[in-house]
């Protein structure tokens, strides 16, 4: 089965957040947590408001086990 129009637009979500990060010359400034939050906002047109939270708390999950990788030499 294709993923439905919700999932498409978190993957979107999910692979822009990513790239930030991959092309930041700083992956642990304190602007990224933000920038999850605004551009999760966009996500208001195919998500309820508890989806975007939920889709924030797993991307605010990810972001932070990428920036442990560095702690865990």
């Amino acid at each position: 089965m294709k993923p439905s129009s919700k999932q498409l637009k978190v993957i979107e979500f999910l692979e822009q957040q990513l790239k930030f990060w991959k092309n930041t010359n700083d992956i642990s400034s304190p602007t990224h947590i933000g920038d999850i939050r605004e551009f999760s906002q966009f996500l208001d047109d195919v998500l309820s408001k508890d989806e975007i939270i939920f889709v924030e708390l797993i991307t605010h999950e990810i972001y932070e086990r990428i920036i442990e990788l560095e702690s865990r030499k």
